[in-house]
């Protein structure tokens, strides 16, 4: 994936998050797909228990430098209430409700015994594809509105300063 800012940019970071993030999903997708056609296998669960791990590591880390480290910055310049922000920060609770609401059904799933097909395995299957599109949908905004946006906008100081928390946490 070409990054629409530099490799060097302090955002740099977060554009290589999305790159990872973008293989996650795709690797949930066939996972969830062969769930709910064939059942618990242990390389589905396999696939659920790294992706349930990039939600708790990874992509809550980002969430949090974007919603901490980037946000208020624009937001000082665009406000708050409107804007990219604003709906960046709306799908971050969207999706965190849909994560949530994966989880369950991921416990469900992986409880289940090896090679049975169940309904959670289906409704894991929605529930997946909807995160997949969401996040998917929401990387794009950021890498190609977003991040431009923020080096149109913000300072070259302001974006150091910006690198520097998001190291931080």
């Amino acid at each position: 994936m070409n990054s629409p800012i530099p490799t060097n940019s302090p955002l740099a970071p977060l554009a290589q998050d999305h790159v990872v993030g973008l293989a996650k999903l795709a690797a949930l997708d066939k996972a969830v797909a062969d769930l709910a056609a064939q059942g618990a296998s242990p390389e589905a669960l396999a696939v659920l228990a790294d992706f349930r791990a990039f939600l708790d590591g990874p992509l809550a880390r980002h969430f949090k430098q974007e919603e901490e480290a980037l946000f208020p910055p624009l937001e000082a310049v665009m406000g708050r209430d409107r804007g990219p922000t604003a709906v960046m920060r709306y799908e971050h609770v969207d999706l965190l409700a849909a994560m949530d609401a994966w989880r369950s059904l991921a416990d469900q799933v992986s409880a289940a015994p090896a090679g049975t097909a169940s309904s959670a395995a289906l409704e894991l299957q929605r529930v997946s594809r909807q995160i997949i599109a969401g996040l998917g949908q929401h990387i794009h905004k950021e890498d190609n509105v977003l991040f431009p946006m923020s080096h149109r906008i913000l300072p070259p100081a302001t974006l150091e300063d910006v690198g520097k928390k998001m190291a931080e946490m």
